[in-house]
């Protein structure tokens, strides 16, 4: 509708109504556009913030809730460090009375040690009796063997036996139930062992020394032929390997007496064990009586006589121990 369009009224109720114009109810856009002032609008903000800074002074200030620190744990001191010092102190008062404590102790043993002696020692008395013997031990008798080998299989044990004999060197084999030795001498002192392990070094026969004991046979009570004989059979194998050592004929003539006499009271020897004994020292004693120079022949019979009189004893000694 154009401007200059007149006015147009309506009679309502026999009223007259003025329409207003377009003109009047919608205000007309303007093409034109608005121009801001950044001085004023820079002044404006200057003016807010001088007020909001003068707010914020009067204002108590609040906390910063999302950047709260916790405070850092720091760790507990134990009672250790404090109490060290009472610690420490505690354990030298220790160490000191144990000191103190050992060293009265001392003093106290020496005092009591002394007794009455100026010089500090124990006065013994004179009519002490010496202190009952309260066990007796059997005497022993240890024999110092020539030891050529020692096996586990018979057949190498005979074979060197063979290879000894024939260049002239005793031989006997025996076995303990364990192992076969192979003896080439015996002796009952120990130089005349050295004496016979030097013989053999230098004819370059390795050999070395094995010693065995044998006790004496028991006594019983009463008079005990068996036992004494025994014990005569005993003297008279250490005589005579004593005799044959060193080529003694006086000596020699002794021994034999001495056989002689065992084997007329041992006639009545029964038992296998003492028939062994009485039967290689009667071989010996022919052996001996016929030859002027000891041989290799002497020492076999020797050695199977002491072999034998071990084999006796024990069985001697075994028969008292079965009737006790």
């Amino acid at each position: 509708m154009k401007k200059d369009e007149p006015d147009v009224s309506l009679k309502i109720n026999g009223k007259h109504v003025k329409k207003k114009t377009r003109s009047e109810q919608e205000p007309t856009p303007s093409n034109e556009f608005s121009i801001i002032d950044w001085n004023e609008r820079r002044a404006a903000e200057k003016e807010s913030a001088a007020d909001q800074k003068t707010l914020s002074v009067n204002k108590r200030p609040g906390l910063p809730l999302k950047k709260i620190r916790r405070k850092k744990k720091r760790p507990r001191q134990t009672n250790g460090k404090k109490n060290q010092p009472f610690s420490v102190y505690f354990i030298s008062l220790t160490a000191g009375a144990a000191a103190l404590g050992l060293l009265f102790g001392i003093m106290l043993l020496q005092f009591v040690s002394a007794g009455d002696s100026p010089n500090g020692s124990v006065v013994e008395e004179e009519d002490q009796e010496p202190p009952p013997i309260t066990a007796e031990f059997n005497d022993t008798l240890t024999m110092f063997f020539v030891q050529a080998g020692a096996f586990t299989n018979k057949a190498k044990g005979v074979e060197m036996q063979n290879n000894l004999t024939k260049q002239g060197f005793p031989g006997v084999l025996t076995y303990d139930g364990d192992l076969y030795y192979l003896f080439s001498g015996v002796s009952f002192q120990e130089e005349d062992s050295q004496r016979l392990l030097n013989y053999f070094e230098e004819e370059q026969i390795e050999v070395y020394e094995k010693t065995r004991t044998v006790p004496d046979p028991e006594e019983t009570e009463g008079t005990d032929q068996v036992t004494d004989q025994l014990l005569h059979s005993k003297q008279i194998l250490k005589d005579t390997a004593s005799a044959v050592l060193e080529d003694n004929g006086t000596k020699k003539e002794s021994v034999l007496e001495e056989m002689k006499k065992f084997m007329e009271n041992t006639k009545s020897w029964e038992e296998k064990e003492f028939v062994h004994l009485r039967d290689s020292i009667g071989q010996l004693e022919k052996k001996w009586k016929d030859v002027e120079d000891p041989s290799s022949d002497i020492q076999e019979l020797l050695i199977e006589s002491v072999l034998y009189y071990e084999e006796a004893v024990y069985a001697r000694n075994g028969v008292e121990e079965e009737s006790e």
